[in-house]
């Protein structure tokens, strides 16, 4: 039996555990780069969505939104013919690029972004409504109502928009 096991079976079984060794590491720095190629992308995507999310909720802190429907209710007493008007919300150009990788953030970030993305979609779907003309149609008590109801959704898109921050800190 020892016959067989001559200098080339055993530069064989060399080569053979080389190989396999060699196969083990590969492998595990392949992994260990995708793992950090997607935590330097989440990252990325994080840093991304901060900006954006912390632009928005600048320019919703930057306005008294109280002062802002007591000026609106003032306007609506003092003159009839007025008519609010709101501006369209800017659009999200970063969110909108990396939404469909939203799956590479932790589960506890993905959530109050979400929620602030869902909440701001209704805020649009209320701005698009003031701007229609149908709003203008409306007695003015409930065109007040509507933009009372805006007002307050604002502010808590604000809140959302911190939320969703935090998160992402």
């Amino acid at each position: 039996m020892a016959s067989w096991v001559g200098p080339a079976v055993v530069a064989a079984l060399i080569a053979a555990f080389v190989s396999a060794a060699g196969w083990f590491v590969t492998t595990r720095q392949a992994l260990a780069l995708e793992r950090a190629r997607r935590r330097e992308r989440t990252r990325d995507f994080q840093i991304a969505l901060r900006a954006e999310i912390r632009s928005e909720l600048a320019d919703l802190q930057t306005f008294d939104l109280e002062a802002e429907l007591e000026q609106v209710r003032g306007r609506y007493r003092d003159d009839p013919a007025y008519r609010v008007r709101v501006p369209e919300l800017p659009r999200h150009l970063i969110i909108e690029g990396i939404i469909s990788d939203i799956h590479v953030l932790p589960a506890a970030v993905i959530e109050p972004i979400v929620f602030y993305l869902r909440q701001r979609q209704v805020v649009g779907s209320l701005v698009a409504d003031i701007r229609s003309a149908e709003f203008a149609l409306l007695d003015r008590q409930r065109q007040l109502e509507v933009y009372q109801e805006y007002i307050e959704l604002k502010g808590q898109l604000a809140a959302f928009a911190a939320a969703a921050e935090q998160a992402l800190n």
